[in-house]
């Protein structure tokens, strides 16, 4: 009884993986706040990778404008980092066994590529991509997301 409480208690932990490890390209998946997008200039900065990719909806809009052109606008006014290193990938899925595929084009040329997602995301996401594409080596850095995902969110939803 004192360990399924134990495991209760750790349950939600296990969810979360984190190992950013140097690759090709860091893929920051759509979704959730905008840690991702800061976490993965942060790893950019730290030179994990040398180029960054952020996903957004194909056709989602945001006042009238489309993410995409918002997207640009936001990446034009960092002071970091080069044009060159941050480039956008448009996708129309909805789940992110969708984003296995529709990524593709966007990963052409990586073998190692490391997936930027909230925390309690990183264990599904990388155990989708992985076993949906072989061709690559993946790796997963965790965002804190504390507006949806707060300490022991799965208790107080």
């Amino acid at each position: 009884m004192a360990g399924l409480l134990a495991w209760a208690t750790l349950a939600g932990r296990f969810l979360i993986v984190s190992r950013a490890q140097p690759s090709d390209l860091i893929v920051v998946l759509d979704g959730g706040t905008r840690n991702r997008l800061l976490r993965g200039l942060e790893l950019l900065h730290e030179g994990v990778a040398p180029k960054l990719v952020i996903e957004t909806g194909a056709g989602s809009m945001d006042w009238g404008v489309p993410d995409i052109d918002l997207a640009r606008a936001w990446a034009a006014k960092l002071p970091e980092p080069e044009p060159s290193q941050v480039t956008f990938c448009q996708v129309t899925s909805f789940s992110t066994r969708q984003d296995v595929s529709v990524l593709q084009p966007c990963m052409e040329g990586a073998h190692r590529v490391l997936l930027v997602t909230s925390e309690y995301h990183t264990r599904r996401a990388l155990s989708i991509f992985t076993t949906l594409d072989r061709s690559r080596v993946y790796g997963v850095a965790a965002a804190r997301e504390p507006i949806y995902f707060g300490a022991a969110w799965w208790r107080h939803r």
